[in-house]
C-alpha cells in the first residue's frame, strides 16, 4: 500500500520534532491511527459500492420482470380481443389465454 499523506506528514513530524522515545511512540501511534482510519474509509467505500451494486441489480431485475409481465398481459389482451372478434367462447378464451373472466369482459 502506498503511503498516504497523513502517514508521510506524521513521519516528517517525528523526524523533525524529537528523538524522545515517548514522543516517537506518540507520533507512531498517531500515524497508525491515521492509517487505520484511511483503511476503514476504503473498506467502507468498497462495502458500500458492493451493497449499492447488489441493490441496483435487484431493482433492475424487479423492474424488468414487472415490465415483462405487463408486456405479456398486453399481448394476452390483444389475442383475447381477436378471439372475441372471431366469436370464440368465453371459456375457450380463458383456457387459451390464461386471462380471467373479468379481464376478458373488459375488452
Amino acid at each position: 500500500m502506498s503511503e498516504n499523506k497523513y502517514l508521510k506528514q506524521a513521519k516528517e513530524e517525528l523526524a523533525y520534532l524529537s528523538d524522545d522515545p515517548d514522543f516517537q511512540l506518540f507520533v507512531e501511534s498517531r500515524a497508525g491511527m491515521l492509517r487505520d482510519i484511511e483503511c476503514m474509509k476504503r473498506c467502507g467505500y468498497r462495502d458500500g459500492r458492493e451493497e449499492g451494486n447488489k441493490e441496483g441489480r435487484e431493482q433492475g431485475l424487479k423492474e424488468g420482470l414487472e415490465k415483462g409481465l405487463a408486456e405479456v398481459k398486453k399481448k394476452q389482451l390483444e389475442i383475447a380481443k381477436k378471439m372475441k372478434d372471431k366469436n370464440m367462447t368465453l371459456n375457450d378464451i380463458i383456457e387459451l389465454t390464461g386471462l380471467s373472466k373479468e379481464d376478458i369482459e373488459k375488452i
